[in-house]
């Protein structure tokens, strides 16, 4: 759905009856223009809000469960996108994988990507993943990290958004 342009070519504010505008009128908003911002407000109500960004770079070591820094989390729909690339590949083999952790009606949900065994900086992995996530629990991540113990370690950067798409309401 697109946003219609704003009512350039109206005036912004008009005199509130014809009587007024023949003193110091007392203006109100033009119609034309409530109407744009209105329209305005129910888009950015229905749109996904982004909550967390996380971003780790030169990683050469799993990453144990981390919650992602939310504050309070509510009840709703999430959309978890993530991304990570080798940014220095290791001097032998390298895996790396990545898991997202959060609970859905009291029960412990888990998904994971496959482990990615490439060893270029072209070894990459990104992701999206809708989740219904339970209020005041975290949404957590890991990685795998497996390195083949080379004299250089395999380094590797990783993003994740976190939006909001449907939160519960009381």
């Amino acid at each position: 759905m697109s946003l219609a342009g704003p009512p350039i070519y109206e005036a912004f504010a008009v005199a509130e009856t014809q009587a007024e505008q023949k003193k110091i009128p007392k203006l109100v908003c033009n119609f034309n223009w409530l109407q744009w911002f209105g329209s305005l407000t129910s888009r950015a109500d229905s749109a996904p809000e982004r909550k967390t960004h996380v971003r780790a770079v030169a990683q050469v070591a799993s990453i144990a469960l981390t919650p992602l820094p939310l504050g309070s989390v509510p009840a709703g729909i999430y959309r978890v996108t993530y991304n990570f690339r080798v940014t220095t590949p290791g001097s032998v083999s390298s895996s790396l994988q990545f898991t997202l952790t959060w609970t859905d009606g009291g029960v412990v949900q888990t998904s994971s990507g496959a482990a990615e065994t490439g060893n270029t900086t072209t070894t990459k992995q990104m992701g999206t993943m809708p989740i219904r996530s339970d209020g005041g629990v975290p949404i957590s991540y890991s990685t795998t990290y497996g390195d083949g113990g080379g004299a250089v370690a395999m380094a590797y950067r990783l993003d994740i958004v976190l939006e909001a798409l449907a939160l519960d309401t009381a």
